[in-house]
């Protein structure tokens, strides 16, 4: 099968959970047999490149001020340039990432016949895009097109079907556990608790966070808590603003690091955070279980299909409009999590549910959507 997966943004340029995805999913294709270009964007001119066994074209990024005054984001002027690679290059099927691509595959299918699959790796809200009637009418022909629209979790399914009136599948973020080794063994005395995340959007909840690590500290005065990702200096400050003084030499900001990095980190904390609303999914939570660790989420949006008792606990999020509020039940959740330590086999139970979330078992759904787009018997995954 030949594959052509499209996004307007590409890995390592852009370090989001979406890119990352697009690029394992883009390997365990190959890995299956099917040949698979990727078509993208990259700062500067374009470029034509190996990454492994996958050949990733990535297009110069149009954007000057006559695109930007027309209203045409990075986004939106790449569904231009699918089209146009499109109209000279013929695949079985297109995996789009971003609907806008899907709009690039429509304007080539007045022509010809090019099949393609709508993985939406957001909440399609339909109150949202009601807002941006552009993107609206583009996202509802998207979804009415693709021979299958594939999301996360039951929170983006179920607002596909009642926003939009569309039937998908939901297929979850397969987790690569082979890149976050089980890790045996932690500080309790003086536990880390690690948020990891872009900072930058205010729903990620670094905020109720940080209070809420105020009332942990009552209890486990030698806790310390670490912040890793991207984190603007007014959030910064905004953060070490809740706290008390005392505490700020508690707070450890890690920066975006590697992403090498992050198997020691989580290996090395007491339990992982995501405090998010209206988050798709949470791979931060996938992979932290995969290294033994145990995790924390708030009770909204993909997250809950996540966290399962024994290995972790939600907490109501308060308000949802822009961020979490509920400082408190977040830091009850927190030290219940704690708590879980007392069973010795609280890592490999971890462990086990990241593996139900793995590439082995969620990767072939993955290709048997593409493949019945495409018209083909999928292969058999190996390994």
């Amino acid at each position: 099968m030949k594959v052509l997966i499209t996004a307007p943004f590409c890995w390592p340029f852009v370090r989001r959970g979406n890119e990352r995805f697009i690029h394992d999913c883009s390997h365990y294709l190959v890995h299956c047999g099917h040949e698979v270009t990727v078509l993208s964007t990259k700062p500067g001119p374009e470029d034509v490149v190996s990454d492994g066994p996958v050949k990733v074209i990535r297009k110069r990024q149009i954007s000057n001020a006559l695109f930007r005054r027309l209203g045409l984001s990075l986004e939106r002027s790449f569904g231009l340039s699918v089209a146009r690679f499109l109209s000279k290059n013929q695949f079985d099927v297109v995996f789009c990432f971003h609907f806008w691509d899907a709009w690039g595959v429509r304007i080539v299918n007045l022509f010809s016949r090019q099949p393609y699959v709508l993985y939406f790796p957001g909440i399609p809200w339909g109150k949202y895009f009601r807002r941006r009637p552009l993107d609206n009418l583009v996202l509802r022909s998207a979804f009415k097109h693709a021979a299958a629209v594939v999301v996360a979790s039951r929170f983006a399914l179920h607002h596909l079907k009642t926003d939009f009136r569309r039937q998908g599948l939901r297929i979850p973020v397969p987790c690569d556990v082979k890149k976050f080794p089980l890790s045996i063994g932690r500080d309790l005395e003086r536990p880390r608790i690690l948020c990891a995340g872009s900072f930058s959007e205010p729903r990620k909840g670094a905020r109720v966070l940080a209070a809420a690590f105020e009332i942990v500290k009552r209890t486990v005065p030698a806790a310390r808590l670490q912040y890793s990702g991207q984190m603007p200096e007014d959030m910064r400050q905004s953060l070490l603003g809740v706290l008390p003084t005392a505490l700020h030499g508690d707070v450890e900001f890690l920066g975006v690091g590697s992403p090498e990095d992050l198997p020691r980190l989580y290996g090395e904390a007491a339990l992982t955070v995501l405090p998010s609303v209206w988050e798709t999914y949470g791979m931060v939570l996938t992979e932290s279980l995969a290294c033994g660790t145990p995790v924390v989420g708030s009770r909204h949006g993909g997250i809950t299909d996540i966290v399962e008792e024994g290995i972790g606990f939600l907490f109501d999020p308060g308000d949802t409009v822009s961020e979490a509020t509920n400082a408190s039940g977040l830091g009850d959740a927190i030290l219940k999590t704690l708590g879980l330590y007392r069973d010795p086999e609280l890592a490999v139970r971890c462990r086990q549910r990241a593996e139900r979330l793995s590439w082995h078992v969620l990767g072939p759904q993955l290709e048997q959507v593409v493949a019945r787009a495409a018209g083909i018997q999928p292969a058999a995954a190996r390994g």
